[in-house]
């Protein structure tokens, strides 16, 4: 978060004070909070467990102790560009 934020004050140290860079501002405090709601139930932590079935040509995790896959939980994700139906209704109730 200090990184974010440093960044955040050298790109607005720039910009000329006034009400134009306030409402600027108040428009990216908004804009992001709206991107966090939205983003709130992705869950990027969700632990996925990795199947453990022996049939022949079922996956298998790859031994010693390998991770089910990078992203794994990606599936669970909205997405950021694609708006079906579902995604219209959970962003726009």
């Amino acid at each position: 978060m200090t990184v974010l934020n440093s960044a955040l004050t050298q790109s607005l140290a720039g910009i000329p004070a006034g009400a134009a860079k306030d409402h600027g501002i108040r428009l990216g405090q908004i804009a992001a909070s709206r991107i966090i709601q939205l983003r709130a139930a992705d869950n990027p932590d969700l632990a996925i467990t990795p199947p453990t079935s022996s049939a022949v040509g079922k996956w298998r995790i790859t031994p010693p102790n390998s991770p089910p896959g990078i992203a794994a939980n990606s599936r669970y994700l909205l997405p950021w560009t694609m708006h079906t139906k579902q995604v219209k209704e959970r962003i726009y109730g």
